[in-house]
């Protein structure tokens, strides 16, 4: 079911009307998935198409399979926070600049605020508003948003159990890049941003991996689970995008310097108790929207090691 919130500040990125998208199921378990769909950060990058500028709801593949018993989510009430702005979630803006003479909108914190509204409206938890399990979950430009906005969703919609589950982004940019883009965006006075680091926001020093340390430290009970390929092909592509649009920082990446960077993003979390990493082997980006989740394990998406698994050479945004 794809629903249209109410709220003209919702809206896609040249300023569609915006929608998400609901999986029925127990009013006592609730996931919120954030959708992916790339990311556009400046004019090259949105002429580029970097981003999806549309809605396009999941099929019944991964966790959205209702007919898998081997779904762990098969029960849940699943809400989609679809993905057209181009912002992961985190956009407070309309950009400076046009695209064929079409204002770029950036309202990917309205549209989120929008689904927050009609959830709040749905009576999840019963009586005392506590749900049996919460999960806060999201994919590609979605596993971004996931991680900005856990600390706000684990807040409203306190759990008996909860997790936050990143898949397939850790956030591994070109040094100096993602400060900029962040305040560019317009986040950093937003309730996205912690007080204490607004001012870190403020001058474009902010990166998101002192954004999620700060929501692990405030959820020490909620474990922060990252699926993350060693080699993800898609975030390589995207380092080397936004150092080649970014003045003064170096796109150079190669599958090693990758792991070793997603290494050493994982490596600080894991000073933080309730960090969890599942690194899986090869190239493949995003597993929680597609029925590879049932098969992959730290061998690789298809459970081995193997030259006759289907090439992930062309893989496409996601």
């Amino acid at each position: 079911v794809v629903l249209a919130p109410d709220g003209a500040s919702a809206q896609c990125l040249y300023g569609t009307e915006y929608g998400f998208q609901v999986f029925p199921g127990n009013t006592e378990k609730l996931l919120f998935y954030f959708q992916g769909g790339g990311a556009c950060w400046d004019r090259a990058s949105t002429l580029a198409n970097l981003c999806t500028s549309d809605l396009s709801p999941n099929g019944p593949e991964g966790v959205f399979d209702k007919e898998n018993d081997q779904n762990p989510f098969k029960d849940y009430t699943i809400v989609q926070v679809l993905y057209c702005s181009g912002d992961v979630h985190g956009g407070n803006v309309t950009q400076p600049y046009k695209d064929m003479g079409k204002p770029v909108v950036q309202h990917g914190i309205d549209n989120v605020k929008q689904v927050i509204s009609w959830v709040n409206q749905q009576g999840f938890g019963g009586d005392d508003g506590v749900l049996e399990e919460m999960v806060v979950m999201g994919c590609s430009a979605g596993s971004i948003g996931a991680q900005l906005w856990a600390d706000i969703i684990l807040k409203q919609y306190p759990a008996k159990l909860t997790a936050v589950v990143p898949d397939s982004y850790a956030g591994l940019f070109p040094p100096g890049s993602i400060g900029p883009y962040m305040k560019e965006f317009g986040m950093c006075d937003t309730d996205l941003v912690p007080d204490p680091i607004k001012p870190s926001c403020a001058a474009g020093n902010l990166d998101i991996q002192s954004l999620v340390i700060s929501h692990m430290e405030e959820a020490p009970n909620t474990p922060f689970a990252f699926i993350q390929s060693k080699v993800d092909v898609v975030q390589q592509e995207f380092f080397i995008a936004v150092g080649l649009t970014t003045k003064g920082v170096s796109p150079l990446i190669t599958p090693g310097l990758f792991y070793a960077g997603i290494n050493g993003i994982f490596e600080m979390y894991n000073k933080v108790p309730n960090f969890v990493a599942y690194l899986i082997d090869g190239p493949k980006h995003c597993f929680t929207n597609f029925n590879v989740m049932y098969t992959a394990n730290n061998e690789g998406p298809y459970g081995k090691r193997s030259s006759d698994e289907p090439s992930e050479g062309n893989l496409t945004l996601v």
